[in-house]
């Protein structure tokens, strides 16, 4: 967890934004819907291994994808299997 992942007010059931990072895609994390301000950050190190790893089964849940490569986006897009995704474009400016 980078940040996040603890109680917010004094009432009901509410948690600061949190974030995982280095999350195995195998995880229960990785694999399950969370309702709440919770993001998880999964690295692949190739096109392929990504598209191998997280298409086989088709998914309702949201995905994006972080990239400088426009190029990339567009492919990725078209290949996976999500209720939606979200291209992030990562600039150096």
């Amino acid at each position: 967890m980078i940040t996040g992942g603890k109680k917010w007010g004094d009432r009901g059931f509410y948690v600061l934004p949190t974030v995982f990072a280095k999350v195995d895609e195998n995880s229960t994390l990785a694999r399950e819907e969370i309702i709440g301000p919770i993001t998880k950050i999964i690295r692949f190190e190739t096109m392929e291994d990504l598209l191998e790893k997280t298409s086989i089964k088709h998914s309702l849940l949201p995905t994006a994808i972080m990239t400088r490569d426009v190029d990339k986006v567009n492919h990725m897009a078209k290949k996976l299997r999500y209720g939606s995704i979200w291209s992030v474009w990562m600039s150096t400016d």
